[in-house]
């Protein structure tokens, strides 16, 4: 569908948010927390591929989409064309909202955790646990105040449940996920987006204190290549072969390139969430091995 980029408005350093309407004024398909969009855009290399954006708006406000755009110096360009080239009045291509990070139901409590600008999806996720009276606590890290979008309506919303670490730390004291995660219940659920180092550590940690997977939820926003990154061979059980990803490459869309052959492997496109690629994040750890990709479409 077409719908018109109304209002962009700067929200923190290298974060613009768009929103988006129906340029007749129509009601926009419905989604729920944690729910994305794929919107076209322009790579540097000129050519056309879809990016997928966190829906962060309200989900009970079906007359816009707001989603937010983090700014990549080193990505392939769709960021770079969402805070250079998009302009008001804009007519942009968008798919309707899917939700591949959806809420657990009937959570005795939740623990919310985003880093950066994991805080897109998040924070729809907040307003509903609000409306319904839920128990939780938000935790929002980010470099800086300056760097923090939407700091100011988490702490509206969450008041004294919400803490936020500038440069890992809250008023001195570090984001402490071991003690965050120290007390696991049977029904309670935590959700953690952001970079893949936030994510493996909530994730590990999690594991370690006893919480079962399906009560941890995560949406990760990539992460780069490192010195210590090794070339790693990916088994295509359905198509009967091995493809080697290298350290470099660490998007889906790369993985791609390496061959046609690959029919089994849809995917909506590297996820934008934030502006930043969907990434295969393959690095080893002692005795493991982490590729992240989403089938049969993202994650």
């Amino acid at each position: 569908m077409k719908l018109k980029v109304s209002r962009i408005t700067t929200e923190a350093e290298r974060i613009k948010s768009f929103e988006l309407r129906s340029d007749g004024g129509e009601q926009l398909p419905s989604f729920t927390p944690g729910s994305h969009l794929v919107i076209q855009v322009q790579l540097q290399s000129g050519q056309s591929e879809g990016r997928r954006y966190s829906i962060l708006s309200d989900v009970e406000d079906r007359t816009r989409y707001e989603i937010a755009v983090l700014r990549e110096e080193t990505g392939r360009g769709g960021s770079h064309y969402m805070h250079e080239a998009v302009v008001e009045g804009d007519l942009m291509e968008v798919s309707a909202p899917r939700n591949d990070f959806p809420m657990g139901s009937h959570a005795s409590h939740s623990i919310l955790i985003a880093g950066g600008i994991g805080i897109t999806p998040i924070l729809p996720m907040l307003r509903r646990l609000i409306s319904e009276g839920a128990s939780f606590e938000m935790h929002y890290a980010a470099r800086s105040r300056e760097t923090m979008a939407y700091a100011d309506e988490v702490e509206r919303l969450a008041g004294d449940r919400a803490t936020l670490y500038f440069g890992g730390r809250a008023g001195g004291t570090p984001l402490d996920i071991p003690a965050l995660l120290s007390a696991p219940t049977d029904s309670g659920h935590v959700y953690v987006c952001g970079p893949v180092e936030l994510i493996r550590a909530v994730r590990d940690t999690a594991l370690e204190k006893g919480w079962s997977p399906a009560q941890i939820h995560f949406e990760s926003f990539g992460g780069g290549a490192k010195t210590d990154d090794r070339p790693v061979q990916v088994e295509l059980a359905r198509s009967q072969m091995s493809v080697e990803v290298s350290a470099s490459q660490w998007r889906l869309g790369d993985l791609r390139l390496q061959t046609r052959r690959m029919r089994h492997v849809h995917d909506a496109g590297p996820t934008g969430g934030a502006g930043s690629s969907r990434r295969l994040p393959h690095r080893i750890g002692p005795g493991e091995l982490h590729v992240y990709v989403r089938i049969p479409c993202d994650k």
